[in-house]
């Protein structure tokens, strides 16, 4: 019998569910600069981080430990990406401004 932190065929049926479900929340809500297939990816390395640390002994069920987990991720990458899209807006408008005020500067 295989142990609840073995990533078996049966095991990744049954936590599918909550990866979907938790990718889509992200998508509809958070993630807009946030590739899809950055989801799933993020989504995945949770799941294999719980898998490699979930401890039964200390209580909460590996479901649960799960949903938090993959939930504290996708909006991790979600925060990272907003960042990133603010500070290229930012950039972006800094060209155009400094555009600007090169062409009233030029003379005609």
């Amino acid at each position: 019998m295989s142990s609840l932190n073995e990533l078996t065929p049966a095991r990744y049926a049954e936590v599918q569910p909550i990866l979907d479900s938790a990718i889509r929340y992200a998508q509809s809500t958070r993630a807009r600069f946030v590739d899809p297939d950055e989801l799933v990816e993020e989504a995945h390395k949770a799941l294999l981080r719980v898998c490699a640390k979930y401890d039964p002994a200390r209580g909460a069920s590996f479901n649960t430990l799960l949903r938090i987990s993959v939930d504290r991720a996708l909006l991790g990458l979600a925060r990272r990406r907003a960042e990133q899209q603010r500070r290229r807006e930012e950039a972006g408008m800094m060209v155009v401004h400094i555009t600007d005020e090169i062409a009233a500067c030029t003379p005609a």
